[in-house]
């Protein structure tokens, strides 16, 4: 005799927790896009400030659109060597 599905509670079965959990992953990744493309409306220097260029919002919408651009953009302006982030480096010129 097969075993039923073992329910968690509210009726929610491990697979439809996974599912809610992937679409949930995927709205706050296009909600980030969003975010991100408002962020193209700022100043060159405004960005700078918080360490990001133009280039970099541009390059981070460009992943596929289940990524979260945002995750790429905090690297980016984690990133503390000069060389690897070029923003800083012409704001001391």
């Amino acid at each position: 005799m097969a075993k039923a599905a073992r329910c968690v509670p509210n009726g929610w079965t491990p697979a439809s927790k996974k599912e809610l959990s992937t679409l949930h992953r995927l709205f706050r990744a296009i909600l980030n896009r969003y975010r991100v493309k408002k962020l193209l409306e700022k100043e060159a220097h405004e960005l700078c400030d918080i360490g990001l260029s133009p280039s970099d919002l541009r390059r981070a919408l460009m992943l596929p659109l289940h990524k979260d651009p945002s995750a790429a953009l905090a690297t980016v302006a984690g990133q503390t060597a000069e060389s690897l982030n070029p923003c800083r480096s012409r704001a001391r010129r």
